[in-house]
This record gives structure tokens, C-alpha cells and sequence, in this order.
């Protein structure tokens, strides 16, 4: 139950009908509008014990249903209830069959503007995704376009290592076989510490450094979590 108006009981705005039990099952099956002058004692469907429960904590005595269509589909239902005996008249059914045609069209224009706005920020997804993408390509082309003319000018290692850094945007130490600086570089406003704090003496340089001298025989990469600031790799 999506909607309700005019109800007293409490479990009437939340019950469940099943699509094979009670006028549900009816309209489901022939498509067409079903009414009852007395739902709990019909025996034309199914009865479901809760639902039954709910309509007699309700009141409710005659009920009728009409299909919600949309290009043959019913796609809801369109139900109007009564505390007493009635029998509903064709233009009484009607109107709710002209009702239950409206509201299927707010149902289906509603579904298509949220298919619509979920499209639009899966685009706007992707679209930044690609962006970003586009960005880390450039950054990279543009890293190897400087590190090849500092190369091919024969820039010391100091430079190199200045360089890394500031594309890393980090810290970068080059150490030698004895774990001893042989270069180092610092991206601007990057706060390493850590970095001129390193000794080849110290318990977590010393860890750094044989941590490091594994990478360089795997040839995978030696790198500090941000807590201690600092990176390195084996000298070439």
C-alpha cells in the first residue's frame, strides 16, 4: 500500500496484498475493475488472513479495484473502500477506471524523470571520472616530457630527485648500498620531517632501509605511510 485517505486503523496504511490473494489476485488476472458488496464473506478469490484482519480492524464491508494500466501492463491498482454494503454502479467504476488512468501516467512520468536524473548523474559520474583521468595522463606526459629534457641536460641527481618529488607531491630519499643519502628531494609546502630526520642508525630508518633493500631486489616500489613522511628507494 503506497496511499491511503479516510483510514482509522493503524495496519491499514502499511498491509501487503499478495497478487494471488483477495481483488488483488482478480484485477491482476482479467485486467479489468472488480468489486465486491461484501469483501469478507466473498468467495470468488482467495482470502488472505492478515489482509482479512486489517479490513475488519478497518470496517470495511464493500470494496472495488481498478488497474492501473500503462501500454497493457498493470502497473498498480486503484482501490476505494466502504464501511457498508454497496454495489457500485458502471459510471461510479468508470470514473475510477478514468481516475486509475491519470494516475498511471503520473506513476510512469515520474519513473521516467528519476530514470532520467539517475542518467544524468551516472553521466556526470563518468564525465569526472574522465576529467580526472585525463589529468593523471597529462601530469604523466608531462613528468616524463621533464624528466627526459633534465636527462638529456645531464641534471645531477639532486634535480632528479627534486623533480620526482614535486610531481609526487611528497618526499624523496636516494639512499646508497650502506643506507647513506645520496640524494634527496622535497615538494614545496610538503612537511617531511621525517625525511630530515632520516639516520641509517635510527630504529625506524633502519627499517625503512631494509624494507627498501627488499623492493630494489623484487623491483617492487619502497615507500612510508604518511604518519612518518618519508620515501625511498634503493640507489640505481
Amino acid at each position: 500500500m503506497l496511499a491511503t485517505d479516510g483510514a482509522v486503523a493503524r495496519r491499514t496504511g502499511t498491509m501487503v496484498a499478495g497478487r494471488n490473494r483477495g481483488i488483488v489476485s482478480v484485477v491482476m488476472e482479467t485486467r479489468l475493475p472488480f468489486s465486491t458488496p461484501d469483501y469478507l464473506h466473498d468467495t470468488r478469490f482467495a482470502h488472505d488472513a492478515e489482509l482479512d484482519k486489517t479490513f475488519r480492524e478497518e470496517g470495511i464491508v464493500a470494496v472495488v479495484g481498478v488497474p492501473l494500466l500503462w501500454e497493457g501492463d498493470v502497473i498498480g491498482l486503484l482501490f476505494v473502500a466502504d464501511r457498508y454494503h454497496r454495489t457500485h454502479t458502471a459510471q461510479n467504476i468508470s470514473i475510477l477506471s478514468t481516475l486509475a488512468t491519470h494516475a498511471a501516467v503520473a506513476i510512469k512520468n515520474a519513473m521516467a524523470f528519476q530514470q532520467a536524473e539517475d542518467a544524468l548523474q551516472s553521466a556526470e559520474r563518468a564525465r569526472a571520472e574522465l576529467e580526472r583521468h585525463a589529468r593523471q595522463v597529462q601530469g604523466a606526459a608531462e613528468a616524463h616530457a621533464q624528466m627526459t629534457s633534465l636527462l638529456a641536460r645531464g641534471a645531477s641527481l639532486a634535480a632528479l630527485c627534486e623533480s620526482v618529488a614535486g610531481h609526487l607531491g611528497g618526499a624523496l630519499l636516494v639512499l646508497d648500498e650502506a643506507a647513506q643519502v645520496i640524494g634527496r628531494g622535497i615538494a614545496p609546502d610538503y612537511p617531511a620531517r621525517a625525511v630530515e630526520r632520516y639516520s641509517p642508525l635510527a630504529e625506524t630508518s633502519s627499517a625503512l632501509t631494509r624494507r627498501c633493500g627488499k623492493a630494489g631486489r623484487s623491483g617492487a616500489p619502497c615507500s612510508r605511510t604518511k604518519k612518518t613522511a618519508s620515501g625511498a628507494a634503493p640507489s640505481p
